[in-house]
């Protein structure tokens, strides 16, 4: 049994402790025999640790206010994914592995959520690692969820992508839709996904000076600040995080650029990316595999 639920991790994470949460969630990930992801009955818990610990990671990375704890985070991402996600160098292991994740997040697609965590790790890697190689593997990897989200335009995570990175009429729409089947009048409504994608909207909507859309995601916060009062503190990270984005990327593009010379005389940490690179088939479930064309 788990010490510690996938929600005590998730708690910790969003309280601010990244590297702490990111650690506690490997340490339960450990504890699980996926017996070369064949074992179905920990396949539930292992998509959710595994998931758990590379966000957590990933976070811990862009909290890091140095580069031994950026590296720390870095290697623990890199090696989740490389040892855990349903991406792989060879068509079987990765089928293999998407079918392990098949219905374990319940009507969500696993491989479409893990997909877009490690989008996110990409793109901090192609600023750590300024390489062509893995510019065009993230490029590839996004213009991949595009399609994967475009096809799977009703569920959750596939709206949630479309609000963060379609282009902004688009992304408006799968607003609209996110709202209607997982905003307030909906029963499947997550309070914390709410804020986040509505805070993250009201971003996108100020940059494009879309007054009538700014209102719109205002009013949403505001009931959800009223409505959940005990999440008053992460919803204000999230307006501060999504309204100085250009202050916060600047900042991040500053702090990763100084870490470059440092992360190339990390052999380990090189091999690790250059596997991450040859990893472009990727397991849908059901036996289907796409793949990560580089653009």
């Amino acid at each position: 049994m788990p010490s510690l639920s996938p929600k005590e991790i998730w708690d910790i994470h969003l309280q601010g402790d990244s590297n702490k949460a990111a650690k506690l969630a490997k340490n339960e990930l450990d504890g699980i025999d996926t017996s070369n992801f064949t074992d179905f009955t920990r396949a539930v818990a292992h998509a959710e640790y595994s998931r758990s610990t590379l966000v957590t990671a990933t976070a811990a990375v862009k909290h890091s206010e140095n580069w031994e704890q950026a590296q720390e985070g870095l290697e623990l991402s890199l090696a989740t994914a490389l040892q855990h996600f349903p991406l792989a160098d060879r068509m079987e292991e990765a089928s293999l592995r998407g079918d392990y994740f098949e219905a374990t997040l319940g009507s969500e697609s696993a491989q479409l959520i893990c997909l877009r965590d490690v989008l996110h790790l990409s793109r901090i890697i192609a600023q750590i690692f300024p390489d062509e190689e893995v510019a065009d593997f993230a490029a590839g990897l996004q213009h991949l969820l595009g399609q994967i989200s475009d096809e799977k335009r009703g569920e959750r995570f596939s709206l949630i992508f479309l609000c963060e990175e379609a282009p902004y009429p688009q992304a408006k729409q799968a607003y609209v839709d996110f709202l209607h089947s997982f905003g307030p009048a909906s029963e499947k409504m997550d309070a914390n996904q709410l804020i986040t994608v509505s805070a993250r909207m009201l971003g996108r909507a100020v940059t494009a000076k879309d007054f009538i859309q700014t209102a719109g995601c205002l009013d949403i916060l505001l009931k959800s600040l009223k409505n959940h009062s005990e999440l008053r503190m992460f919803l204000l990270k999230e307006l501060t995080k999504n309204l100085s984005e250009n202050y916060r990327d600047q900042h991040l593009q500053e702090k990763y650029q100084s870490w470059q010379s440092l992360a190339k005389q990390d052999l380990g940490l090189q091999k690790q990316v250059e596997q991450l690179l040859k990893n472009v088939f990727v397991g849908m479930g059901q036996q289907q595999v796409r793949k990560i064309n580089k653009l």
